[in-house]
């Protein structure tokens, strides 16, 4: 799944379903089926590849008549019908992508998911990281604005443990040392800031910051532009 910004040379990819492949090759289709009835009661939903299968969820209704949606967040889901519903339309929302319940995947891993700029943590919002410190996040927060051109007329702050959402599914530049990674953002006028993991020497640039995640390790590093 891919994020297209205007600011970006290329989308960002900040989903691949890795559960499905093992490694095994790019997923280039996959289709969605329901299982029907299980043990007489019970429905499950269940996503086919050319490597494996697996379940999605379950539920405890027919579930034939149902959709698979990409939200403008950015999020998938899949829509059920149940006659039963308080709903008007009567579909309810049966599995969520990224979501703390599904055990698929976080929603810090949604590019959104904090707005204009923030760190995630267990699926949410906790701070707005600026240059003097973790601020309280709101949805007002938002990177500083800088000149990115001319070394002489910005700064980088530092963030410790953290990720951009391009990080996790990508395999970034590199190996490089850390210094590469910085002059690389330095000579680039649209780079925001730059994303570097000290384990695997490779680096990431971001031409578009919105979500980061925190992470535990302390070798993921974060470096953003800022005004002298």
């Amino acid at each position: 799944m891919y994020y297209k910004s205007p600011s970006s040379p290329r989308p960002y990819l900040y989903y691949t379903p890795d559960k499905l492949s093992e490694s095994k090759g790019r997923i280039h289709n996959a289709t969605l089926y329901s299982r029907g009835e299980v043990d007489g009661f019970y429905y499950d939903f269940a996503l086919s590849t050319p490597f494996q299968d697996a379940i999605l969820t379950t539920v405890n209704y027919n579930n034939t008549l149902s959709f698979l949606r990409l939200g403008i967040d950015g999020n998938l889901r899949i829509h059920t019908f149940y006659d039963k519903a308080n709903s008007n339309d009567g579909f309810q929302v049966t599995f969520t992508l990224f979501s703390r319940d599904s055990g698929w995947e976080s929603e810090c891993q949604l590019p959104e998911r904090c707005g204009r700029f923030g760190l995630c943590e267990d699926n949410q919002c906790v701070a707005c990281p600026l240059p003097n410190g973790l601020m309280g996040w709101s949805r007002d927060c938002q990177p500083v604005k800088s000149s990115s051109c001319g070394s002489k007329k910005f700064y980088y702050y530092k963030l410790e443990g953290v990720d951009h959402y391009m990080s996790k599914h990508t395999s970034g530049i590199g190996p490089m040392n850390e210094d590469d990674c910085r002059r690389k953002c330095s000579g680039d006028c649209k780079c925001l800031g730059y994303f570097y993991n000290k384990d695997t020497s490779k680096c990431w640039i971001a031409y578009d910051l919105h979500t980061l995640t925190r992470v535990g390790n302390s070798t993921h590093l974060g470096y953003i532009k800022a005004p002298k």
